[in-house]
């Protein structure tokens, strides 16, 4: 059934491939064609080359006329969206780009970029408007109809922005469990993480999500059957234990402790206020050791306190060095669709939010330093954190392990509320 059947033209990626011309659906063809139109649709708005193309339908051994088969598909595509356009006549979506072809698609036609403006509200109103963004996060993620570009058989596992898509999918789902708990609404999310969980069972954040919204709904012995399930998975497929967030949720479970939405909400200042929880305790936060004083007695962990326009870091030097060599290996690995899925930010803007962060973090040189930091730019420091600690990204700051920088973004989770 057509999502948004008003729209002359709609696309779907977010699931299987699909497109529809009015309320008829498109019969779009061979496997080729399909994967063909996948490609262009998960990189919408943005050419392709010819020669990504080519490697995306056939791998690592295209055949001879592989660039004429990629031009004939191109064409038949056209006229399938388009019956009536002339010979030779490029159309008004599929359109050549750069050496390559670019699908000239936008909220109004395509479900992926639908998804992505409903994300962009929500993140715009969650300070604010915890219950509203909710709402528009669930319409984002009711998009969905399963793996992107499902149904694709790619000869090399997916091109990087198909996979890159997918994980945008588990970024959302975590996103609006988190908004759900910080909102009180935990029951309206159920399904969707439920879902989300079922994909991606090794996935530790996605369950841990599920444990903690189960348990915020009341179902405390589901929450820890959902625990114990992946726990055994984990040792029997991986020999491995459950890591930081799993066990946290854990305990959320067994200690009852109060989920961030339901602390007293802080009063109206007039200024924005960061899409995070105040802790209850109006003054600082400090993971590890107390300080004594500016320069006699370094902290050994980082220390947080959110205010009304910032959010304020305190470290002692080794710290804020692992923050800071974190952001650098960030800035160099992560790709454009992983800054925007992990930030909800453009690329650029979120880069540079990162830079300045590391930037004020090497000016630090006391043993002890405070700064000011705004809650875009923790975002992007924690999107880095998130990315060392537990994504695909292997490298780490010198002297420091993938250890060091789960214990951080554990600490600075816990201060925040998550």
């Amino acid at each position: 059934m057509k999502p948004l059947p008003r729209h002359e033209v709609w696309f779907a990626v977010l699931g299987p491939v699909r497109a529809w011309r009015g309320e008829t659906e498109i019969d779009l063809g061979p496997p080729l064609r399909r994967a063909l139109l996948a490609l262009l649709l998960v990189q919408a708005r943005r050419p392709v080359a010819i020669a990504d193309i080519v490697k995306a339908m056939w791998g690592q051994d295209p055949p001879a006329t592989a660039v004429n088969q990629v031009h004939g598909h191109v064409g038949t595509l056209r006229r399938l969206i388009e019956p009536g356009l002339p010979p030779r006549s490029a159309g008004r979506w599929l359109l050549r780009s750069a050496g390559g072809y670019r699908l000239d698609a936008d909220a109004e036609s395509l479900d992926l970029l639908l998804h992505r403006q409903l994300w962009h509200q929500a993140r715009q109103v969650a300070a604010g408007r915890p219950d509203q963004a909710v709402q528009l996060a669930m319409q984002a993620l009711e998009l969905w109809h399963g793996p992107a570009a499902g149904g694709v058989d790619w000869p090399a596992g997916g091109p990087p922005a198909v996979t890159a898509l997918d994980r945008e999918y588990l970024v959302a789902a975590r996103e609006v469990a988190d908004l759900a708990l910080l909102a009180g609404v935990p029951g309206r999310v159920l399904t969707i993480v439920q879902q989300a969980a079922a994909r991606v069972p090794f996935d530790e954040p996605v369950q841990a999500r599920l444990v903690r919204v189960l348990a915020a709904t009341g179902a405390r012995a589901e929450a820890l059957n959902v625990y114990r399930t992946v726990a055994t998975l984990l040792a029997e497929e991986l020999g491995i234990d459950p890591g930081p967030e799993l066990r946290a949720a854990q305990t959320f479970v067994l200690r009852a402790e109060p989920e961030p939405g339901k602390a007293k909400p802080p009063a109206a200042t007039g200024v924005t206020q960061p899409a995070y929880p105040q802790p209850a305790d109006s003054g600082r936060s400090v993971m590890g050791e107390d300080r004594a004083g500016l320069d006699n007695a370094p902290m050994v962990r980082t220390g947080v306190r959110v205010v009304p326009t910032a959010v304020l870091l305190a470290g002692d030097p080794q710290t804020l060095r692992l923050l800071a060599g974190v952001i650098d290996i960030a800035l160099d690995d992560l790709g454009d669709g992983e800054w925007q899925a992990r930030t909800g930010t453009h690329c650029e803007q979120a880069r540079a939010f990162a830079a300045r962060l590391r930037d004020v973090v090497r000016a630090a040189n006391a043993s002890w330093h405070q700064l000011d930091a705004t809650a875009d730019e923790l975002a992007t420091a924690r999107s880095a954190l998130v990315e060392l600690a537990h994504g695909t990204t292997r490298v780490v700051p010198p002297g420091s392990s993938r250890l060091d920088i789960v214990d951080l973004l554990e600490e600075l989770d816990r201060q925040l509320g998550r």
